[in-house]
């Protein structure tokens, strides 16, 4: 059985880090929506734990002057070890303020 995402994953290699209290981990995003991220990253996160995350929303690795890194609350929904090192998680973003949804609704549509 296939699960129907709610929106549209697009394939990005963004910089990011998250935040587990107070520890701030190094991570590189698999894809982005307006929903939430999929990333790679150092060591395992739990399930249902809340972190913050900075994203660097940037094409092909040029980051704009003028653009602060998005940063949101978000939750592990998941989260697996790869077959290389390290472990792959799927955060879902807590409620954006709408400067923050724009942002991500322009970066998005930058990237098709």
């Amino acid at each position: 059985m296939m699960i129907e995402r709610k929106d549209r994953r697009f394939e990005v290699e963004l910089a990011a880090e998250v935040d587990v209290q107070g520890e701030v981990l190094l991570a590189a995003t698999r894809n982005l929506s307006r929903g939430g991220v999929c990333l790679d990253v150092e060591r395992p996160l739990t399930e249902g734990e809340p972190l913050d995350l900075s994203l660097f929303l940037t094409l092909d690795g040029i980051e704009e002057a003028d653009t602060d890194a998005l940063s949101v609350r978000a939750t592990v929904v998941w989260c697996s070890e790869r077959e290389e090192e390290g472990f792959t998680a799927g955060l879902q973003f807590g409620a954006l303020n709408p400067s923050d949804a724009a942002m991500v609704e322009r970066f998005l549509a930058r990237l098709g």
